[in-house]
């Protein structure tokens, strides 16, 4: 120690103040690259979990389609437990970018999307199911007929005969 304190005090002052300034200077570089690498990592967390997000989003997609082409009680629950998927995944979200201004208002557009989207899809439902006692309204209303005109055909061939 003794021996670096003398080699020390033997360089000029220029020197001196040149290495002060280089630790100086090393401690900002290496301040301002961790507080990056953490900006970064958290980024990255937010990346994931929007990832997640947008996987929930095409699933329940994918679900609706299903339910759309052929309606069913299972396929209105499969689409359900899918957009409580969604918002269960949003809500990971919201945590992840509690401080962030931005992307809090964006993760809040992406709830009331969702809403909206879950509102719009208890309508469709509500529809189809009135379109299902619609026709079987009409189904009943056709075989009425249909035993209407069978009575009306026997009638027309006993008076014919």
């Amino acid at each position: 120690m003794h021996i670096l304190s003398g080699l020390f005090a033997n360089l000029k002052l220029r020197y001196k103040l040149a290495s002060g300034l280089s630790a100086i200077l090393a401690a900002v570089v290496g301040g301002v690259g961790y507080i990056a690498i953490d900006n970064l990592s958290s980024r990255f967390a937010f990346v994931s979990v929007s990832t997640e997000v947008a996987n929930q989003m095409q699933a329940t997609s994918v679900k609706r389609e299903q339910f759309l082409f052929n309606p069913s009680a299972v396929g209105v629950d499969a689409t359900r437990t899918q957009i409580k998927e969604l918002f269960g995944a949003l809500g990971a979200s919201s945590k992840q970018v509690q401080g962030n201004t931005a992307m809090t208002i964006e993760v809040g557009e992406a709830k009331a999307a969702a809403k909206q989207f879950a509102s719009t899809f208890d309508k469709v439902t509500a529809e189809t199911s009135r379109e299902e006692e619609h026709l079987a309204i009409l189904q009943n209303s056709v075989s009425s007929l249909e035993s209407q005109a069978a009575a009306i055909n026997a009638a027309v061939g006993q008076e014919e005969a």
